[in-house]
Order: structure tokens, then C-alpha cells, then sequence
């Protein structure tokens, strides 16, 4: 007889969205998504979650709450969450005296998504790898002997704030300039498009650009987001080409809702590579896309 997993209320809290759902295992049986209109609202957040989730907690039993949030979370506490305006947000105590029957575990959303994939997905059995997730930042993990790198304050891998570009580069949330997720991120997508289009001999109208407003333009072979997206996808090889030089490793698996679109030109990744002598790294998309932190939030209760 299989053994049935316990089904999990997970949390994944990104820049643009909050996504929510039942979780058994690897799949998702109910799932909902909201607008994050919390930023810089942190004390708000948790009076809503306590009036949706009520229905799912008394129809399913649930009994465990796993969350992916943004940011540096030391002892179960949001210290910083740059994209949010959230400092010092004590997310899982006020859940907690919510619910205080409730097994409630929190972490970084990169690595959770990474637990996802390591657990269930492409980096299962891979001794040394990289799990990127590309949504409103960047985030993700490294994975060292089987496991994710902590390093030695629990902010190891935060590669999201690496510099890739010159001091007079684009502002970041964090306070540098220059960061892998001012230019590899959606919001960086978009904002490449600007540069290019404010920058053109011709300068053409382009308002409101979101994900999918890029991909309708994308699809319609816009000549300026075209350029925008060929640049993107060179900001992104590069930066990943200087983590390959790191970490060494096997393979390098990339997620977020973005991978969905097709945007994301894995050919061009494995050529940067190659400059460098990696041929043999295995460069693919994860199965579980834009819900890689959902189920890696569920995950943590594993």
C-alpha cells in the first residue's frame, strides 16, 4: 500500500505575487494566487492570510504551514526583504500565535524552491549544482555535496546581489548598483527595454510593460524588445558563467514564472559556458517552473 504524504498549506511570497495552495508531495491540489500589495505594509499581511486561509485549514486538516519569503531570515526572522520594504518582520511568530497548534517552518524562497528540485526535481542526485529562480529578483541556491550552501551566517548563496555591471550601473533595492537581479530579473527585462527604446533613433510608445505584455511584443517580433531580450539573455549567461567558475558544477537548473515564456535562451547560457571550457555542464529547466516555491515551501515540513 503507498503511504498517502500529509497535505501542507504553503506560502510562497514573491515581489509580485503571493502565491498559496495545498500541497502533497510534489503536486499542488488547490492553488491561489494574490497581488503582493504589501510592500512596505509588512503589518498588514497577516491579517489577510488569517481570512483566507481558514476554508483550506478546516477542509484539509492541515495542521502544517511551510513559507518561501524573500529576503535574509535569521532565527525565523525577516530581517531584511530589500524588494518589499520589509525589515525585522516576525512573519512566523504572528502566524504562529494565529494558529498555535500549527507546525509553521519559514525560509528564503530561493532555497526553498532549490528543496523542491532537490528533493523532487533535476538536482535530485546531483552532488554539485545551481538552482536559479528568475521572478521580480533573482534568488536560488547553491548546491554543495548534495546539500544547500548556508555559508557560515545562513545567507550563503545569495547570488541575486552579485555585481555584474560597473559602479555607474543600474540602483538596486539592496542600496549597490549593478546587481545579477537589476538585470537578469523580469523587472530587468523590462527595464533594458526602456533603456533601449529611450536610447533608439526612433523611440516608440511602450507603457505598462509587464511579463506579459513582453511576451505579446516578443511574439510579434517588436524589433526593440527583441534586442532587449538578446541582451537579457547575454546579463544572464555572463552571470551565470561567473557562479560556474565558483562552484564547478554538474548542472545548472533554472525556474520562475519567466522560464514559462521561452524567453530564456538555453543555448545561449551553454555557449558562454563553453568559452570557459564547461561543455560538459547540464544547463535545463525546472519541471516545476513559476510553482518551484510553492512546493519547496511545503518541502520544509518534509
Amino acid at each position: 500500500m503507498i503511504k498517502l504524504q500529509e497535505k501542507v498549506l504553503a506560502i510562497d511570497i514573491g515581489g509580485t505575487s503571493i502565491k498559496t495552495g495545498i500541497v502533497e508531495g510534489d503536486k499542488i491540489i488547490e492553488f491561489a494566487s494574490y497581488k503582493n500589495v504589501w510592500k512596505g505594509a509588512q503589518e498588514k499581511l497577516t491579517p489577510f492570510f488569517s481570512k483566507i486561509f481558514s476554508h483550506w485549514i478546516e477542509k484539509y486538516n492541515i495542521t502544517k504551514i511551510g513559507i518561501g519569503c524573500p529576503g535574509d531570515i535569521i532565527d525565523n526572522v525577516v530581517v531584511s526583504a530589500a524588494n518589499l520594504k520589509w525589515h525585522d518582520f516576525h512573519l512566523l511568530d504572528e502566524l504562529q500565535a494565529i494558529y498555535p497548534q500549527m507546525t509553521i517552518k519559514i525560509e528564503n524562497d530561493g532555497r526553498a524552491a532549490t528543496l523542491a528540485e532537490l528533493t523532487y526535481g533535476k538536482l535530485k542526485d546531483v552532488k554539485n549544482g545551481i538552482f536559479i529562480v528568475f521572478g521580480r529578483g533573482v534568488g536560488g541556491s547553491l548546491v554543495i555535496n548534495h546539500e544547500i550552501y548556508t555559508g557560515s551566517f545562513t545567507r550563503g548563496g545569495n547570488f541575486g546581489h552579485m555585481v555584474i555591471k560597473n559602479y555607474k550601473a543600474r540602483k538596486c533595492n539592496c542600496g549597490r548598483r549593478g546587481c545579477f537581479e537589476t538585470y537578469a530579473s523580469v523587472a530587468g527585462l523590462v527595464q533594458t527595454i526602456k533603456d533601449i527604446n529611450y536610447h533608439s533613433k526612433n523611440p516608440v510608445p511602450l507603457k505598462e510593460l509587464g511579463g506579459l505584455r513582453v511576451m505579446d511584443l516578443a511574439n510579434n517580433q517588436h524589433p526593440i524588445v527583441i534586442k532587449a531580450i538578446k541582451q537579457w539573455n547575454l546579463d544572464i549567461a555572463e552571470s551565470i558563467l561567473s557562479l560556474a567558475l565558483i562552484l564547478d558544477p554538474s548542472h545548472i537548473i533554472l525556474a520562475g514564472g519567466i522560464t514559462e515564456s521561452g524567453l530564456i535562451d538555453i543555448e545561449v547560457i551553454k555557449e558562454k559556458l563553453r568559452e570557459q571550457h564547461y561543455d560538459n555542464v547540464v544547463v535545463e529547466l525546472s519541471d516545476f517552473k513559476s510553482k518551484a516555491g510553492l512546493v519547496g515551501a511545503a518541502t520544509l515540513l518534509k
